[in-house]
């Protein structure tokens, strides 16, 4: 049987929401970069060998090799390459799967919820604002509250993203980890 996650859980996932966004962006501008970028495999082995640095004294490798051996080896090197580009896409692809589900599905439980019940959960969670300066952002909102109605406002809005939501422990795991939250 499924297990999905708690009310505590969704709350954690509610307060790294905008992190979750940004992981899910960042991910996309790899892929983008993956799948845009056909690096030469010479200078692939260069970036490997030296990085990111460039050395302007020193002369890129040519790529010419004369010898039969050579050949072989540079072969082996183009299919390790290709091999590892393969294998980082995939595991992007993967993090990219996790990361848009639980986004998608904290975005239609949110939509779900009463205009004051979002106001109420952007203002504690997303704008780290006190008790206080919620109830004076709803009234501005002319939405009139004590504490205790806009916190039983906050536990129903949570409950009902959960319910809505039927994140998985496994989805939920993987996120957390991404955005490395305990």
């Amino acid at each position: 049987m499924t297990e999905y996650i708690s009310y505590m859980q969704t709350e954690k996932l509610f307060q790294v929401w905008p992190t979750i966004q940004g992981i899910k962006e960042s991910i996309e501008k790899e892929l983008e970069l993956i799948d845009q970028t056909q690096l030469e495999e010479d200078e692939y082995i260069y970036t490997k060998i030296v990085g990111n640095k460039e050395l302007s004294d020193m002369p890129k490798p040519s790529g010419n090799i004369s010898d039969t051996t050579g050949n072989m080896a540079v072969a082996d090197i183009k299919r390790i390459i290709r091999k590892d580009i393969q294998e980082t896409r995939e595991r992007l692809l993967e993090k990219k799967f996790y990361i848009e589900m639980v986004d998608d599905k904290l975005n239609i439980g949110f939509k779900r919820l009463s205009k004051v019940q979002q106001r109420v959960l952007t203002l504690f969670y997303h704008e780290n604002k006190t008790w206080a300066e919620v109830l004076d952002e709803l009234k501005q909102d002319k939405y009139y509250l004590s504490k205790h109605q806009a916190q039983i406002k906050r536990r129903h809005a949570l409950e009902k993203i959960q319910q809505i939501s039927k994140i998985t422990v496994e989805m939920y795991e993987c996120v957390m980890d991404l955005v490395g939250v305990d």
